[in-house]
């Protein structure tokens, strides 16, 4: 009895560390400029939580073609059928492995919470095929194993994916793609957990091909890797910002180190170069361009580093990142 107490102690407590450890070292906010969980979600677009219509129903499906769904509190999963159907301002709690599945083509989510109810396995938005395209901005999302998953032409800028469920031992990324060309993804901030699971963002083409993925501007943290290329082809990791020491294995972020991408102008946040990455190019004085919104403000900005056809720059009052918009 004694011995099998002590067992139970000892695993008991390894089982906690497990648990709490990568928490403890975990990023607590991104750094400034970056998606959060104030300039992210529903409240960020303009929605009290009180305002939010509450309903409860495992399987909400939507079958017409340009349907809004808009100010909802759902306990349960959407299914999209249809095309050209938006989901804003919505709080989505899902209980089907999934909070939103997409079966139809240009569906936009914006400023939405995503999460799951309670489950561990899937994903907040699942594509049914390559084809259901997307586009995904200003969301908070959190909470199952994997948080979403993309296809071709989708855009995925100005999110916030957080805590992942699952163990430190589970396979679970950010975003993955295992099909589709066209994608990208920029300025958000994405976090797995510290030194465990997967990835923040996997590349693997285990249903079929993937091609012209740009990947921007985004601050990732977390992972066995920061980022796994197997098998993408034409691939930009540019100009993104990476937690130091957040990674599981030592050396480079990205893996396999070799794999055939462009990689340039990524550094960790005190803007040290990550080795092996060719470093941006200084402009000699700063390059007044257009004014820009983002989150409803808009700014002359002058740029600071030029990254070519990606920049870092600044405002007056406030830091701001801008990467997919052609000027």
């Amino acid at each position: 009895m004694k011995v099998f107490a002590y067992k139970t102690l000892k695993y008991s407590l390894f089982g906690l560390l497990l648990l709490i450890n990568p928490l403890l070292q975990a990023r607590s906010d991104p750094p400034a400029g970056f998606p959060n969980e104030k300039n992210t979600g529903f409240v960020a677009g303009g929605t009290a939580e009180k305002q939010l219509e509450s309903i409860q129903q495992d399987r909400l499906y939507i079958t017409e073609d340009g349907f809004v769904l808009q100010n909802k509190k759902l306990t349960g999963s959407v299914f999209v059928k249809a095309d050209n159907v938006t989901i804003k301002n919505c709080w989505i709690r899902g209980t089907q492995g999934f909070s939103i599945r997409h079966e139809g083509k240009n569906l936009s989510i914006e400023y939405c919470k995503l999460e799951s109810a309670g489950n561990v396995a899937g994903e907040n938005i699942s594509n049914y095929k390559a084809e259901n395209n997307y586009t995904l901005k200003y969301c908070d999302i959190s909470g199952f194993g994997d948080g979403i998953k993309a296809g071709n032409d989708t855009l995925i800028e100005f999110n916030y994916i957080h805590d992942l469920a699952g163990d430190p031992e589970y396979h679970s990324d950010c975003i993955q793609v295992m099909q589709g060309k066209n994608i990208k993804i920029c300025n958000n901030t994405l976090l797995a957990r510290w030194k465990a699971q997967t990835s923040v963002v996997i590349l693997k083409n285990d249903i079929g091909a993937i091609s012209a993925v740009t990947i921007e501007g985004n601050f990732m943290s977390g992972g066995a890797y920061v980022f796994y290329n197997v098998g993408g082809t034409d691939v930009r990791f540019k100009n993104n910002i990476i937690e130091k020491g957040s990674w599981q294995w030592q050396g480079s972020p990205v893996y396999p180190k070799n794999s055939p991408l462009v990689y340039e102008c990524n550094r960790y946040e005190d803007g040290t170069p990550i080795s092996q990455n060719p470093p941006c190019k200084k402009s000699a004085e700063p390059i007044k361009i257009k004014p820009i919104a983002w989150r409803g403000h808009s700014a002359a900005v002058a740029l600071t580093f030029d990254a070519g056809p990606s920049y870092l720059f600044t405002c007056k009052g406030r830091g701001l990142r801008h990467a997919c918009t052609t000027f």
